[in-house]
């Protein structure tokens, strides 16, 4: 075996923890937000970002909801996922790494419509928050301490 293979094993095993860590389990853990960390974007080409922001997103809206949007925040990401098949959009805010309590908060709505919000002191992420919200417009955002990101009247479908 030359030295190439010895550093196979070790990618893969990473690949595999990443997507495992997002699919079982309720609670997040410090394995995982390690992964999360490793996973972070590092190209500026659209499409293998969303891929790299996908695959650190961490599965707690649940089954069948995929990532259409995400945005940056110090310490962390705010992401937006969608189950076609119900008609659900999900927000999560997820830190890159876990660490004693911080103000986070994960928000959605029906565009112009009043907040559903998990604001608190959290140490990995806040949310799932959703909203049924099928060939309706929504809002939606969060927060990772003072930084803070929202977005309105998007993702009209």
């Amino acid at each position: 075996m030359n030295n190439h293979h010895r550093f196979v094993l070790p990618s893969i095993l990473v690949a595999a923890a990443v997507m495992l860590g997002g699919c079982i389990g309720t609670e997040p853990d410090d394995d995982l937000e390690e992964s999360m960390e490793e996973a972070e974007p590092t190209t500026q080409d659209g499409e293998a970002l969303q891929q790299v922001s996908a695959a650190s997103y961490n599965g707690v809206c649940g089954s069948g909801y995929a990532v259409i949007d995400s945005h940056a925040l110090t310490g962390g990401t705010v992401y937006l996922a969608y189950n076609r098949s119900t008609g659900y959009n999900c927000v999560v805010t997820i830190r890159n790494t876990s660490g004693t309590r911080i103000s986070m908060n994960a928000k959605v709505s029906r565009a112009g419509q009043p907040w559903i919000s998990d604001p608190g002191q959290f140490t990995t992420y806040a949310g799932p928050v959703k909203v049924h919200a099928p060939h309706a417009c929504i809002d939606w955002g969060g927060e990772i301490g003072t930084s803070k990101f929202y977005e309105y009247n998007s993702h009209c479908s």
